[in-house]
């Protein structure tokens, strides 16, 4: 009987892999993950796995690790949306120029961590879907928005710009859950399109078997999609 592994959470995960010698992010692996789960084409755990163990001291992770990140997996596939307490939050009380610099660096590399696996993965064969299309758009314009954010902040922001800080700290934190948010949503949508690919696949070949006939790759789908069928559900 498969017993799925349960994810053990953000603290105990973090000293996990600090203790296999892991140096990329909680939030790093999360977006790999989620970004993984985000592909049309079969990705897996273990693709995330061996990136993990790339980035690390050691190209074999212990079984504590390996586990950790299968419970991470599991929790990310079935997640509508983070606890508050995964948004890994700026506190206000202690936030300046280099820890605001810190939190937007860290954004950034996992959101371009969840376009790798999304490109990689050829999620675009989806983007028929109107839905999954605009969740992509807007996730790739907030990246740039944190790109635009790191440039002022490193190079342009005075002391001015510094003045107000709680309130920027609050947006900043208001924009993370939305980052955040937005990948799940992706993931979601992309599940969605998987299973009604699925559905539609069954009932082409109960058509292909009624007909006596094969569906030939340029021919239109016929699942009424308008695409040629080796660009919709003939995807494999």
């Amino acid at each position: 009987m498969l017993k799925l592994k349960k994810y053990c959470g953000e603290g105990p995960f973090a000293d996990t892999l600090k203790n296999n010698g892991i140096t990329v992010s909680t939030g790093f692996i999360r977006a790999a993950i989620l970004g993984a789960q985000s592909a049309s084409e079969p990705l897996g755990i273990s693709d995330v796995l061996r990136e993990i163990a790339s980035s690390g001291s050691t190209t074999r992770l212990s079984t504590e690790c390996v586990e950790a990140v299968e419970g991470l997996w599991y929790y990310c596939y079935g997640i509508l949306k983070f606890p508050e307490a995964e948004y890994n939050r700026l506190d206000p009380a202690g936030a300046g120029r280099e820890t605001i610099r810190t939190h937007v660096v860290a954004l950034i590399e996992a959101g371009d961590e969840f376009l790798k696996y999304l490109h990689f993965g050829k999620t675009d064969r989806y983007f028929g879907r109107e839905k999954l299309k605009k969740l992509y758009a807007t996730f790739f314009s907030n990246l740039e928005v944190l790109r635009a954010l790191l440039h002022g902040v490193t190079e342009k922001w005075g002391e001015e710009e510094f003045s107000n800080i709680e309130s920027f700290v609050e947006k900043l934190n208001r924009f993370t859950v939305v980052f955040w948010d937005l990948m799940v949503a992706i993931k979601e949508e992309v599940k969605a399109a998987k299973l009604e690919t699925m559905k539609n696949k069954t009932i082409i070949h109960k058509i292909e078997s009624e007909t006596k006939q094969q569906i030939r790759r340029n021919d239109p789908c016929p699942c009424g999609s308008g695409k040629k069928y080796k660009m919709c559900c003939g995807v494999a």
